[in-house]
This record gives C-alpha cells, sequence and structure tokens, in this order.
C-alpha cells in the first residue's frame, strides 16, 4: 500500500490491522463485496467487473474505492497480488434531501430513498441490497423515477439530482 493511500484510510478510520475496514456494517459490506466481485472477476472473466464503490466521508469529501485484477503476467510483479485496488479522494456534490425529491417529483419514500443512493454513487445492486429488496424491484422503482423525472438513464438521473441540489 502507499503511503499516501495509507494515510488517507487511517484518517478516515477506514485502515484495521493493515486492512480495509468500517465500523459501519453497511459500508464494510460494500467493501467486501467490491473486493469479492473483483477477486471473482480476476478467477472467472465471465464475471463482471464490480463498479467502483463511491463513499462520503463527511460533508462533500468523499472517496472512490476500484478494484482492479491483475492479468497473471503482472501478479509475479507484485508479489503474487491477485488484484490492485486503488483509493481517489474526490469532492462530491451535496445530496439533495429526500423530502425535497419526493416533493418536487412525487416520489415515494422508497423511490426518493432510491435516489439518494444513486446520487452517493452506489450500484443498483448494493442499493437492493442496502433496501432489502431485489435487484428486479429496485429496477421497477428506477423506472418509475425515470418517467417521474423525465429521465431516461441513470447517469442522467445523477446528474440532474446533482444539479438541482447545486441550484438550491
Amino acid at each position: 500500500m502507499s503511503g499516501q493511500a495509507e494515510a488517507l484510510l487511517a484518517r478516515l478510520d477506514l485502515l484495521k490491522q493493515g486492512r480495509l475496514r468500517s465500523a459501519d456494517p453497511r459500508i464494510q459490506r460494500q467493501i467486501d463485496l467490491l473486493v469479492a466481485r473483483g477477486l471473482a472477476h480476476g478467477r472467472d472473466h465471465a464475471q463482471p467487473l464490480p463498479a467502483p464503490l463511491t463513499m462520503r466521508v463527511g460533508g462533500d469529501a468523499g472517496i472512490v474505492l476500484d478494484m482492479v485484477p491483475m492479468p497473471r503476467d503482472f501478479a509475479s510483479l507484485l508479489a503474487g497480488a491477485a488484484a490492485l485496488l486503488t483509493v481517489h479522494e474526490v469532492t462530491l456534490p451535496a445530496r439533495p434531501a429526500a423530502a425535497d425529491l419526493k416533493q418536487r417529483y412525487g416520489l415515494t419514500v422508497r423511490e426518493a430513498q432510491l435516489c439518494m443512493r444513486l446520487g452517493a454513487g452506489l450500484s443498483l445492486s448494493s442499493i437492493s441490497d442496502e433496501m432489502g429488496i431485489t435487484v428486479d424491484t429496485a429496477r421497477q422503482y428506477l423506472k418509475s423515477v425515470f418517467a417521474k423525472t423525465g429521465t431516461n438513464r441513470q447517469a442522467e438521473l445523477v446528474a440532474m439530482l446533482s444539479a438541482q441540489q447545486s441550484d438550491g
């Protein structure tokens, strides 16, 4: 681990005994899922690459964790490492309040929760795990949100939510 990454993770209280750990069980599940999917892709390229994990760590500060499987040719150069975890410090847009989303677009509580999590950078599968629903149900919520907000894609929805927040 680089000194910068180690210092950043330690400052954010995400490093315990040289391992990536969080006291927040929700964040730890997301980290474990990212690592497991990254390693599974490295073993079996039929598995999809995991989406980067974006975590808000206070105010507009955040980090992005990304898991990159190492090609076998490079593994020997990196002490047999199966994957490379990258850590980036980022500034995140402020999130709109769920109540604002409900009022402005006529969303249900669950649709607003889904929007909040999408705006925080979570994947649909992570959101479904967090909300205790199936991915198919999350997709149905997302279709309903698209209809109510006039958007057609997740990226467009997140951009619209970010713009809404910056507008006040």
